[in-house]
């Protein structure tokens, strides 16, 4: 569920097939550069209602960091 929630939101935001989108894919490969990755984080605070410093994000290098991240907050 929660992939599914980040893979749309990586589709929204970047122009990608959410069905495409796999836990090993890179952040950065998908098109989240710096402004990407701000714009990123408040859709996913947003979506599952946390907030997430800037100090979390900016470690978050794959699919699978952003999904295991939010697994432990919600």
């Amino acid at each position: 569920m929660v992939l599914n929630k980040v893979a749309d939101i990586l589709a929204d935001l970047f122009g990608v097939e959410a069905k495409d989108i796999e836990l090993t894919d890179s952040l950065e490969d998908i098109g989240a550069d710096i402004l990407g990755m701000v714009d990123f984080s408040l859709a996913l605070e947003s979506e599952f209602d946390l907030e997430i410093p800037d100090d979390d994000y900016e470690k978050w290098e794959t699919v699978d960091d952003v999904v295991n991240y939010i697994e432990e907050k919600i």
